[in-house]
């Protein structure tokens, strides 16, 4: 069986989840390839699997807005399995139901649905480091247990989906969503760029939807904006901030998933090595 993992990732939970994934799998015998849905965005090029993965960050009880574009360019799934696993900081809502009516109505057969509570890298922050570092790790080790039994039970063809209730899917995933959906448009204007910015293009080239100008001084961030706040926390001076939520971009700097870049854009690795 070969499997292509698609995953889209702010910080790097989603990032880690779908390496896990991809590491289980290969212990039973599967071919995988694990891809960033931006990168499959830009390059149009779709790797023909017999099983296709889908992995993403919550946003608003839904998936953010590229993995929805990333969706809509699917080709037929002509009754190829499919799995989807959602990270979120608390509650998922229906999110992962949203993305498996999706695939299913693409001809996509789903046969794995999960989600994952992992705690934002944001929240570390609050706690002493070595606190922070030993509740991380302890919490990982839940997780990747969690993964691996998910990553089993897939391989051994058993089929396990979780439909949300009426309330979750109708009043959380339907009407939250919607809203970030249609306001998305307008997130670009809560990122802004203090004169601290000196233009060295890391965070225009990590944006996953190309919103971020290479002159952000100069430009305002684009209408395909998902929110991500990848632009804040990948910039090596701070210069980048989120009006919503003062104070947060010096936390987004220190929080990255450690190892996180392997699979997106070159300037991630950039920005880790620079803070190193």
């Amino acid at each position: 069986m070969r499997a292509a993992l698609f995953y889209f990732s702010g910080t790097g939970n989603t990032w880690r989840t779908a390496n896990l994934y991809a590491a289980r799998l290969q212990r039973s015998g599967w071919g995988t390839e694990v891809v960033a849905v931006e990168s499959a965005l830009r390059s149009g090029l779709m790797p023909d699997r017999d099983c296709l993965g889908v992995g993403f960050p919550v946003y608003a009880f839904g998936p953010p807005r590229v993995v929805d574009r990333f969706l809509h360019m699917l080709p037929s799934g002509k009754g190829r399995l499919a799995f989807v696993w959602a990270v979120a900081g608390g509650i998922v809502g229906g999110a992962t139901a949203i993305v498996c009516d999706r695939l299913e109505a693409y001809g996509y057969r789903v046969v794995h649905e999960r989600a994952y509570v992992v705690p934002e890298n944001v929240h570390w922050s609050w706690s002493k480091p070595a606190v922070a570092a030993r509740a991380k790790e302890r919490a990982w080790s839940r997780i990747e247990g969690l993964v691996a039994r998910a990553a089993d039970e897939l391989a051994a063809g058993r089929v396990r989906r979780a439909r949300p209730g009426h309330v979750r899917r109708g009043l959380m995933s339907g009407g939250m969503w919607r809203w970030y959906m249609r306001s998305g448009a307008h997130a670009g204007r809560y990122i802004g760029v203090t004169a601290a910015c000196r233009p060295c293009g890391l965070c225009a080239a990590a944006c996953p939807t190309s919103a971020m100008p290479s002159i952000p001084l100069e430009h305002r961030v684009g209408s395909e904006c998902t929110f991500c706040l990848r632009c804040a926390s990948i910039c090596p001076r701070q210069a980048v901030t989120v009006r919503l939520l003062p104070g947060i971009t010096s936390i987004l700097h220190r929080h990255l998933e450690p190892g996180y870049g392997d699979d997106v854009p070159k300037a991630m690795s950039m920005a880790s090595e620079r803070r190193t």
